[in-house]
């Protein structure tokens, strides 16, 4: 054992368990090998410790939580580490030392091959002694082992300094005649002591004025100084080792049996026993398990060494706890609980085992337990009931051999044998339903019919009867069947009956986004059990086929899924929307299809503003209102922030410095100037003038910041400019949230286009640059050192201009590069915002972009279709014969791909075919309930022509039979053929009343030479349509649309200064004279003007200076990225694209040449 040297507590090794003590308790560490008879010693800093091995040839590493095992020839008994903590020296068998730093082991040569079995360093570290068998001890200096005359030939157990370094005991063997050896070695001689006892001594531990040894027999001795008086232990067992505390108010010993004494130094040992509690089982509890768990707490002085329970020894010590397995009757229970001194305290509780038969009975199809029923034990005519989950129970059965038979109305039950031994559990009891008791039939069912869309509601009405014998609670539902074979449930329900009793009940299940298209079966049945989630025991079922359909919507687009489930009304100008959420099927982008009360498609403009509408009907929530108060308030009370870091102005005044710097040598290289010669590589002169920047800034900058004491320059002025600057934009920001929150406020009834732009924008930009410069001012919080904070300002700002010009950490301005984080929280903020942004960007999307992909997907889908207004039924078949309509049994098929039926019952009834293989498709019209007319459109869009015909009043009885081919190849002129008595013989030909043929017009945008604008400047694109009819389109038949602002002009060319902060596209429609559209679009960007902003001001400075022309040279060469705020500033000729010239242009503005 050994103490860790801050003296927190003490290392005690067992055989395969580490013990810490901390003075007054234990805790246990398991050892991946055995360690019996280690020892341990600290390294001087306590990060450490390494322990010795007597049984394997290894040593440990110990680090306070895990060991590190190191592999060593031969087995190892001491370690002593030196003073100084530079190494530690080990010992072992047959004269083996090494060396060891925490990395590596250094076998040392010690001249003998007696077994070593102790170290210690003297305390000064000039030494060590080592000891061992027959008598040998061993100098050490840190090079060589000098063997010493010890004068005896026994064995020497162990060695130890006092503290002072005056002398050293060594321990040791007892032989016949003589007492167990002591020797004191003063530095020069050996001197033999009289220990007055007759057992080997194994340990010795010394202190300033005494020492501690301990042996075999439970031998304990104090030495102080010039003799020996033994301490009494009360045990026989051998003591293996002791140490005194760091403190030196008492010593620790340890021993065999898992002993711990506290030898306290004031002249005893401890002789108060320990504190003992049995927490649980309570004395005189009845149990009926075998087997219990005793749990308690032992306290005292001296530590817990241990305790017993029923002489079994417990699992910790301090809190403690054992399993034991009781007798029938009365158990006595016995726990003893031992202290470090080796005193003891005994408690007894009294605990009775009564053995039972228990079991559950449980339902055979749901493995629930069955209540309320009861259970017999045949021999002896016991009874008992059980609980709501199935479980009984019998006390004071005799072992044997029993039946158990279980009865309950409406209920089975096979018997179970059971052999009782003890405590015994027996096999489940299994039930079944008893039809002649629990029983119900469906005596009548609605089923539903036509054809539901996603979203819609399946309807099925069921009448049950109770047709058993008593009152029971039965379970009606009903699941569909798909066409894919996959079912799908509806909620059930469950209805207590009363022998003879019925009940109705409607049920529906709503059409999910997952279900596919086409029939579907339906099955309807009455349970009698439910568990969780599931129905067991149907009783009685009647299934249908083919019963209903499901299909796309006639405003079905391929490739986009929509979902019923998901719609809103919504309001622009006025009139009312239907808005449903709609997903494309490939790239997963969201949008709203818009419809009005006539089920049209509108415009593109009302569109998106429908789809916006919609988008924020979607946001608010119940507590949005709330949520955008708290928002706004939060960035309001950043009004009353005070000492906002000011950083970011300071920063400008260190990049003014770098950029002017950079700016004139950057100049000078990439024109060839006279101060760099044009001879010269250009890789050497970028080092030649990157070392001059530096140089020339190093110089200015160390001079500018030792003028700082200039009052003007102080801390509290530099830090005010960002303060004013952040807080005020916040200000700004939350007035925006407070316009959305009004909008919040006065929002009754369905959301109108003007309340929804009104508040997303608000909303949009108070968070974007709310969030933003919160971030702000959060990240750029005073520090405690001014100074190494305007250091590294320094250096971030100088390479924030450089741009990878120069690399200023190689060169000269060390001197003021360390600690800011100035433009790291400007860097942090604009992840904030760029955050923020793309967060908008992706909703922005639902009526931008997106609802213009889905708008023109829906107006460029080809299709084929029909619409019959009579007293019959229409039918649709393709080339390969396949159906779409009512079938011969009733049902209805849609055979054919990416088909819509709206059923017979709906008028007018409707066919159409999205995104067909061919146009190959033809229409019948056939079983007219009555005779009469009918009027029959077909209409065809494919491959950007339209084609209808118009059929009217065509005469029908009950055998006619009409079909038209939509193949252009086969039936140009679009020719009804029709069989007037049904016997498959055309009997008539006729041409359509009406047809037309009209190809849709080209859009085309003529690609602008500018995509990227600054907020009000002018934007100018043009365009033109053309249609195969109508030729060049005139000015009115062509309109400009914004993804973000709607509707932005018409006519051929575009012209406007009003388009919003944000990437638009822009989509120009052409319409003909039939009403067909198509549209063009190209993406430009509209970006923040900066106030009082200057063309050219490429670094945000304010100036124009020769830094601003070596950006635009860097951007015109394509060495330097180029957003859209930096292509609008750089600019300058304002041809769309930034080149030399720009660079030109903004140098001579900025010698004063020329004005921008």
């Amino acid at each position: 054992m050994n103490w860790k040297p801050d003296g927190s507590y003490a290392l005690i090794l067992s055989e395969y368990e580490l013990l810490k003590f901390d003075g007054t308790t234990f805790t246990f560490q398991s050892l991946p090998i055995s360690h019996y008879q280690s020892n341990i010693d600290w390294h001087p800093s306590g990060i450490y410790a390494i322990i010795t091995n007597p049984n394997y040839r290894k040593i440990s590493k110990y680090d306070g939580a895990t060991f590190t095992e190191y592999s060593i020839s031969l087995r190892s008994r001491d370690v002593s580490c030196t003073p100084d903590g530079s190494y530690f020296l080990i010992v072992g068998d047959s004269g083996s030392a090494w060396t060891f730093d925490a990395v590596s082991l250094v076998s040392l040569s010690t001249g003998v091959t007696d077994n070593l079995q102790a170290v210690s360093w003297k305390p000064d570290g000039s030494y060590a002694l080592v000891v061992g068998a027959s008598g040998t001890v061993l100098k050490y200096d840190g090079l060589w082992f000098t063997e010493l005359s010890s004068g005896v030939t026994k064995e020497l157990y162990s060695v130890d300094w006092s503290s002072d370094g005056s002398y050293a005991l060594i321990v040791g063997e007892y032989v016949t005649g003589e007492y167990g050896t002591v020797l004191k070695y003063d530095g020069t001689s050996f001197t033999s002591l009289s220990s007055g006892v007759t057992t080997d001594l194994r340990k010795v531990a010394c202190d300033s004025t005494s020492a501690m040894i301990v042996g075999d027999s439970g031998t304990m001795l104090k030495y102080d100084g010039t003799s020996f008086t033994k301490l009494e232990t009360g045990t026989t067992a051998n003591l293996n080792s002791v140490k005194y505390a760091i403190d030196g108010s008492y010593a620790i010993a340890v021993g065999d049996g898992g002993r711990v004494y506290k030898v306290l130094l004031g002249g005893g040992t401890d002789t108060t026993p320990p504190a003992l509690t049995i927490a649980s089982p309570a004395d005189g509890t009845t149990v009926t398990t075998p087997t219990i768990t005793v749990t308690g707490t032992a306290s005292d002085g001296s530590g817990i060494a241990n305790v017993k329970v029923d002489g079994v020894l417990a699992t910790g010590t301090t809190s403690w706890s054992v399993n034991l397995t009781l007798t029938d009757g009365e158990n006595t229970i016995t726990v003893v609980a031992t202290d470090g001194a080796g005193l003891s305290t005994t408690e007894t509780i009294t605990i009775t085992y009564t053995p039972i038969l228990d079991g559950k009975v449980l339902s055979g199809s749901t493995s629930a337990g069955i209540e309320n029923a009861t259970v017999t034990l045949a021999e002896t005519g016991k009874t008992a009931q059980t609980g709501t989950n199935g479980y009984y129970s019998f006390s004071g059965v005799a072992d044997g051999s029993y039946t158990l038979t279980t009865s309950k109305p409406g209920y089975i039950f096979s018997p179970v044998d059971v052999v009782v031994s003890g405590t015994t559990r027996a096999l489940s009891i299994m039930g079944t339903i008893d039809t002649t008791v629990i029983n119900a039939e469906i005596t009548s069912t609605v089923m539903p019919s036509g054809s539901y869309k996603h979203g819609d509601s399946v309807e099925v009405t069921i009448i049950a009867k109770n047709t058993g014998t008593i009152e029971h609670t039965f379970y009606i539902g009903y699941s569909v069947r798909d066409p894919g074979d996959t079912f799908w449930d509806a909620p059930y329900v469950p209805v207590t009956l009363s022998p003879g009793d019925s009940v109705t009940e409607t049920l529906s299940w709503t059409v999910q986004p997952g279900a596919p298209a086409g029939s579907y079966d339906v099955y309807t049945a009455v349970w009698a059990a439910q568990h969780w989630s599931h129905l067991y025991d149907d009783l009685d079922r009647e299934n249908a086929y083919g019963v209903f359909s499901v299909q796309l919507g006639p405003e079905a687009i391929p490739g986009w899924t929509s979902y019923s489930a998901m719609r809103y009304d919504v309001l622009v100008d006025g009139k009312k929307y239907t808005a449903v959420w709609t997903v494309n099927n490939l790239n997963h982008r969201t949008s709203w299809m818009i419809y009005d009360t006539d089920g049209k498609v509108p415009d593109l403009t009302t569109f998106q503003r429908a789809a916006m509408t919609a988008t924020v009907t979607r946001m608010i929530g119940s507590d949005t209102a709330d949520e955008v108060e708290s928002l706004r308030y939060t960035q309001e009370r950043m009004n009353y922030f005070t000492g906002l870091t000011a950083w970011g102005g300071f920063s400008l005044w260190i990049r003014n410095t770098a950029a002017y710097l950079l700016g004139k040598f950057a100049i000078i290289w990439a024109t060839g100037g006279t101060s760099l010669t044009t001879e010269m590589p250009a890789s050497e002169a970028l080092t030649v003038a990157g070392h001059a920047i530096a140089e020339e800034m190093s110089t200015k900058l160390v001079d500018d910041l030792k003028a700082m004491a200039d009052p003007t320059l102080d801390e509290s002025t530099i830090k005010s400019i960002l303060s004013a600057y952040a807080v005020t934009n916040i200000q700004c920001s939350a007035s925006k949230l407070g316009d959305a929150a009004s909008t919040l406020e006065g929002h009754e009834g369905s959301w109108t286009y003007d309340e929804a732009n009104s508040y997303y924008n608000n909303y949009k930009y108070g968070v974007i640059d709310g969030m933003t410069h919160m971030n702000l001012t959060y990240e750029l919080q005073p520090g405690s050192d001014f100074v190494s904070q305007v250091s590294d300002v320094c250096n971030e700002a100088a390479k924030g201009m450089t741009y990878g010009i120069v690399d200023l950490d190689k060169l000269t301005v060390v001197e003021v590069a360390n600690s800011i984080d100035d433009l790291g929280a400007v860097k942090s903020s604009a992840i904030t915002r760029e955050k923020y942004r793309n967060l908008f960007t992706v909703t922005d999307a639902e009526f931008g972009a997106n609802a213009i992909e889905l708008w023109n997907a829906y107006q460029t889908t080809d299709y084929i279709g029909g619409s019959l207004m009579c007293p019959g039924q229409l039918h649709a078949y393709d080339s390969e014969g396949r159906h779409v309509g009512i079938n011969s049994t009733g049902g209805i098929d849609l055979e054919i791909p990416n088909s819509y039926y709206s059923g017979p019952d709906a008028e007018p009834e409707i066919i159409r075919i999205y995104t067909p293989q061919d146009d190959n498709i033809t229409f019948s019209v056939d079983n007219a309930t009555i005779g009469g007319t009918f009027n029959l459109m077909l209409g065809k869009q494919m491959n950007m022509t339209r084609e209808a015909a118009c059929y009217l009043n065509i005469p029908i009885t009950e055998t006619t039979a009409v079909s038209i081919s939509t193949n252009n190849s086969s039936n140009p002129d679009h020719i009804m053929e029709i069989d007037s008595d049904g016997d498959g013989v055309v009997d008539d030909t006729v041409n359509p009343n009406t047809t037309e043929t009209n190809h849709k017009p080209v859009s085309t945008i003529n690609p602008p030479t500018q995509t990227v604008f600054t907020e009000g400047y002018s934007v100018s694109i043009t365009g033109n349509g053309t249609d195969a009819e109508d030729g060049e389109l005139p000015e009115t038949a062509l309109t400009w649309t914004s993804s973000i602002d709607g509707l932005i002009g018409s006519g051929s060319m575009l012209n406007t200064t009003n388009l919003s902060i944000g990437n638009h596209a822009i989509v120009l429609t052409a319409t003909d004279s039939d009403g067909a559209m198509s549209m063009d679009s190209i993406e430009i960007q509209i970006h923040t003007a900066l106030s009082d902003e200057l063309i050219g001001d490429l670094n945000s400075d304010s100036i124009l200076t020769p830094a601003d022309a070596a950006i635009a040279l860097e951007i015109a060469v394509g060495s330097r990225p180029c957003d859209a705020a930096m292509l609008a500033a750089a600019d300058v000729s304002g041809d769309g694209q930034v080149t030399s010239l720009d660079a030109l242009m903004i140098l001579q503005a900025a010698a004063g040449v020329i004005e921008l």
